[in-house]
């Protein structure tokens, strides 16, 4: 006879919501059995550590949206999270500029949607803040947020990490293989060499949440990947704040920006192609062309200094062949699966609002 281990919460997905999700659990439910589930041997070892790290805003997202609403609190949440022993945020403040006559009409309508999401403090730039800021770019105008900083992402996830281990939370890494059965009294995990069976079941898998679902009879959300590579430079660059073109058509991408690593290091990207799965290798001809726009763009930055850093894959979905441009975030009793909680689709800003999620998840139960 097969073991077989019984556990009340179980999450898939050990990326930041996955974390975040077991956190707000544990919280919830002090004296429940609950595990996490990921496939790789590292946590947070696939979106979650391959993106730009920054903390947003909300500006960018339809107002009272899953993702406006969620990034601003998921904002909060990262600054006042008790658990965390040091501050795993600085605030460094964002400029979104425009290079032309054209993008500056499009940045006014930006600038509007920012007033009606209620970003804190955002303003237009003045002409000496644009003055300084020619130095360092091809611009028009731009606007600032200063709700807007970086994230020690590699610090959040060892803390967040020691802090389950801790409450007991069972942490089950390289775990990706499983067949999934739906019982009358729960979900039935089957591993090689034991069944695990949980009352309530949490899909936070990422880039494999769609094949979760599919796994419990559910077709109608398809994969539709959009990767993002990085480059790095060994240029010394001291930049006034992270500087932000205006992003691509139905936010495919925040186009190529310049970001600030938690070490004051800057590093550009990522652009945004459709690929067919996902992968993580960079292709020369892709880096070649990013450093092309780099250069166009942001001045004084020597090409020659500029080399692949890495790339990340953005999780969008679509539904009946059309891409979804907000989170997915559903109680299974939607479609009658109970004790069934997903979250799909988290792309940017996913990594702000990931303490956000993992709360709303956990406050479905």
């Amino acid at each position: 006879m097969r073991d077989q281990v019984r556990i009340d919460h179980c999450v898939v997905g050990g990326g930041i919501v996955g974390l975040f999700t077991a956190y707000f659990l544990r919280l919830r439910f002090p004296k429940d059995s609950i595990c996490l589930l990921e496939k790789e041997i590292y946590f947070g070892d696939s979106s979650t550590g391959r993106n730009s790290g920054v903390l947003h805003s909300g500006i960018y997202y339809s107002t009272n949206s899953l993702k406006h609403l969620l990034c601003m609190e998921g904002a909060q949440l990262w600054s006042s999270l008790s658990f965390f022993s040091e501050s795993l945020v600085k605030m460094t403040g964002k400029f979104i500029f425009a290079k032309d006559s054209r993008e500056t009409a499009e940045l006014e309508k930006l600038f509007q949607r920012g007033i009606e999401n209620n970003i804190d403090g955002l303003r237009f730039a003045s002409e000496k803040e644009v003055k300084k800021l020619e130095n360092f770019l091809k611009i028009e105008s731009a606007i600032y947020s200063p709700v807007t900083g970086i994230i020690n992402v590699p610090a959040a996830i060892k803390n967040l990490v020691n802090y389950l281990g801790k409450s007991d939370v069972m942490l089950m890494k390289s775990h990706g293989e499983f067949t999934l059965e739906r019982m009358k009294s729960g979900f039935n995990f089957g591993f090689p060499d034991f069944d695990l069976l949980a009352n309530k079941l949490y899909n936070c898998a990422g880039l494999s949440s769609i094949t979760l679902r599919k796994k419990l009879g559910l077709n109608d959300l398809e994969d539709y990947y959009v990767k993002g590579s990085y480059l790095a430079t060994s240029q010394k660059i001291d930049y006034p704040a992270l500087l932000y073109p205006m992003p691509l058509p139905n936010l495919k991408g925040l186009g190529i920006h310049s970001t600030l690593n938690w070490d004051g290091t800057v590093k550009f990207g990522p652009n945004a192609r459709e690929v067919d799965s996902v992968s993580y290798s960079l292709e020369e001809e892709n880096l070649e062309e990013m450093k092309d726009n780099v250069v166009d763009v942001f001045h004084g930055v020597i090409r020659e200094k500029l080399h692949g850093d890495y790339s990340g894959m953005r999780a969008k979905i679509k539904m009946n062949g059309e891409v979804l441009s907000d989170f997915w975030i559903k109680n299974g009793a939607d479609f009658d699966i109970s004790n069934y909680y997903e979250a799909c689709g988290i792309e940017s800003p996913g990594l702000t609002a990931s303490p956000a999620i993992g709360k709303m998840l956990a406050n479905f139960s």
